[in-house]
């Protein structure tokens, strides 16, 4: 069924929807991301097809969006394919040149400070009833005198390519209307060739820095040139010859490229497809054996499987899916509080790799001192942070967010999401978790360097005190010292954790205690099992605990 597509911003999302509630209220379907793509499929091939079944595209312009690729892609699909543009304005922002030539022929609709539906009879009216593809394009609403003198170059281009095009098909006209009547000269080629891409999909996300067109072009004539070329970059331009296509196209960087395939017969485009070719952001060396799982979700959702922050922060994609958290039964050194439950993530979330390390936290506070514990020094550059009040953890990671790496939403992690990913994200379970990340327990030489201790201890584990964030091995998704090292403050309120619901996801909405999670190199073994937490003032800081962050895309890294 057609319907009008929106183009937005993840940060525009919730007046987008309510764009959309407006739209459908009026009779009139709309298509949005997340919400209209099916489970499964992957956003690229349901962002083509639903621009594909569209008759107009509209866009919601901020500040955000201008500066987003996808939002480009879009709107340079949908001009391709000769969709209506209806550009609605959040903000003031000034467009990049290449958005702005896609957009500078159509009517705006102005919505600064505005409500979705205080502007749906003006949008309608932009809009004008369309029906189908091939509905006339509006003109253009007056602009702010700055933004009108944004688009005098732009107009000029277009002019230029309007009347380049005219020239160009009367040149290419030219020679086989001469060849066709002027006698004992061979008759002109006729039909259009068929052009069939084999190789890649039309819309394929690749992890390599490379891609291999292949296919074939049927009905050529002999003196037809297949081209291929990325913006102005020519990767090929040669006869036809016997029709077959296999050409190497280098991905320069990571993100979207447009691949154009054309048989060019004189000096006209015969026949030509279009490929939309994103490159993965390739994994870091320090993240070198990503799980399928995670690779999924960054094809799924357009994201990096891990980054490193400006601060030396790195994260790894957590991908969504389905786990059992809590205590398994007969586990004798489970409390009631560990009770077991269902969880389910919709969507990946990235979580820190170890715990933010004394380095990190002096970025933010220089006089901090995590101290010692009997002869353990706690404050070398590279050991977790301690003695830190889960406030100031908190605000820790809204200074991140804010002043240090605003690309990312920084956050202490829910309960649920940090057992989640200590369980290789449901890949592992059982009473004792995953077996095979190293842990950092309260072993024999932890209790030598502090002799009032009376630990009960089991062996010697390797580091008899806090480790840095690359020793000991990680987790299958990368995650190190989830159990062990420091015990880690998450986001919950302390209480038996809710069987169903919203709950399990949030935690108990009351409650003076903060949960802390994975015991410390000081834990006895029972109190780093994964189910094991512990309630502890949020106001009192501790040798013994530390935290690890959340990053949350701030643009439309994760797809919208």
């Amino acid at each position: 069924m057609s319907h009008v597509f929106l183009s937005h911003a993840k940060t525009d999302g919730s007046w987008t929807q309510g764009l959309c509630d407006a739209l459908e209220a009026a009779g009139i379907p709309c298509w949005i991301a997340p919400r209209d793509i099916p489970a499964g499929e992957r956003f690229v091939e349901a962002i083509v097809r639903a621009l594909g079944e569209s008759h107009a595209v509209v866009v919601v312009v901020s500040e955000r969006s201008a500066a987003s690729r996808y939002v480009l892609a879009e709107v340079k699909r949908a001009f391709e394919e000769g969709r209506k543009i209806v550009p609605v304005r959040l903000d003031g922002a000034t467009l990049p040149p290449e958005l702005e030539f896609y957009t500078n022929q159509h009517q705006w609709v102005e919505a600064q400070g505005r409500e979705p539906a205080d502007v749906l009879p003006e949008l309608k009216a932009a809009l004008g009833g369309t029906t189908s593809p091939a509905h006339p394009v509006a003109s253009r609403a007056p602009l702010p005198a700055a933004a009108a003198r944004r688009s005098r170059a732009p107009l000029f281009i277009v002019g230029l390519l309007a009347v380049a095009g005219v020239v160009g098909g009367l040149l290419a006209w030219a020679p086989w209307s001469a060849t066709s009547s002027g006698p004992g000269t061979p008759a002109a080629p006729q039909g259009t060739p068929r052009l069939q891409i084999t190789a890649p999909e039309a819309t394929a996300w690749v992890r390599e820095d490379h891609v291999t067109v292949n296919g074939t072009v049927g009905d050529a004539h002999e003196a037809d040139r297949l081209r291929v070329r990325v913006k102005d970059r020519i990767w090929c331009d040669r006869l036809v010859g016997d029709g077959t296509i296999d050409v190497t196209v280098s991905l320069s960087e990571p993100g979207i490229h447009t691949i154009a395939v054309e048989v060019v017969r004189g000096e006209a485009v015969a026949t030509s497809a279009m490929l939309s070719i994103e490159r993965a952001a390739p994994a870091p060396a320090w993240h070198a054996q990503p799980t399928q799982a995670q690779w999924d979700a960054a094809e799924r959702w357009h994201l990096p499987v891990a980054f490193e922050n400006d601060l030396g922060m790195r994260f790894v994609l957590v991908p969504p899916g389905s786990a059992r958290l809590g205590a398994e039964p007969g586990d004798g050194d489970a409390y009631a509080d560990e009770v077991g439950r269902e969880v389910h993530f919709e969507r990946p979330f990235y979580l820190q790799v170890g715990e933010v390390d004394n380095a990190m936290w002096r970025a933010y506070d220089r006089t901090h001192s995590a101290g010692r514990v009997g002869r353990a020094d706690l404050d070398a550059p590279d050991l977790p942070v301690v003695n830190v009040r889960h406030g100031d953890a908190e605000r820790f990671a809204e200074w991140l967010s804010v002043e240090k790496a605003p690309q990312h939403r920084y956050r202490l992690p829910r309960e649920a999401e940090w057992e989640y990913a200590a369980r290789d994200a449901g890949a592992c379970g059982g009473a004792g978790g995953c077996e095979d990340g190293q842990v950092n327990y309260g072993d024999e030489g932890a209790a030598s360097l502090v002799e009032a201790w009376r630990l009960r201890t089991q062996g010697v584990d390797g580091a008899p005190r806090p480790v840095p964030r690359d020793r000991l091995t990680p987790n299958a998704l990368g995650l190190r010292h989830m159990r062990g090292n420091v015990a880690e403050w998450v986001a919950d309120r302390f209480g038996t954790p809710a069987t169903t619901g919203a709950e399990v996801l949030l935690g108990p909405a009351r409650g003076r205690l903060r949960v802390v999670r994975g015991g410390s190199w000081g834990s006895a073994p029972a109190d780093v099992r994964l189910s094991s937490r512990l309630g502890w003032p949020p106001d009192r800081p501790d040798a013994f605990i530390g935290f690890r962050l959340v990053a949350e895309p701030t643009g439309r890294g994760d797809a919208r």
